[in-house]
C-alpha cells in the first residue's frame, strides 16, 4: 500500500512540474500550451500554485521514503 502511495506522489510530482513548466512557457511566450485542448494558464499565480504543489508532494514523498528506510 505504501508503494502505491509513493507511486501516486511521484506521478503528481511529474504532472505538477510539467504544469509549472508549461505555465512558465505560456507566461513568457504566449504559445498557449496545454493538455488535450485545455490551456495551462500563464499567470504568476498559477506558476506559484504549481510550484507549491510540486514542493508539497516532493516533501511528502521524501518523508515517506525516509521513514520507510528506517524500518
Amino acid at each position: 500500500m505504501k508503494n502505491f502511495v509513493l507511486l501516486c506522489l511521484q506521478i503528481a510530482i511529474l504532472v505538477f512540474a510539467l504544469g509549472a513548466i508549461f505555465a512558465i512557457i505560456n507566461f513568457f511566450t504566449d504559445w498557449h500550451l496545454g493538455f488535450k485542448g485545455a490551456e495551462v494558464p500563464g499567470v504568476p499565480a498559477a506558476i506559484a500554485a504549481f510550484l507549491g504543489l510540486t514542493g508539497v508532494c516532493v516533501g511528502l514523498e521524501r518523508l515517506l521514503n525516509r521513514n520507510g528506510a528506517r524500518a
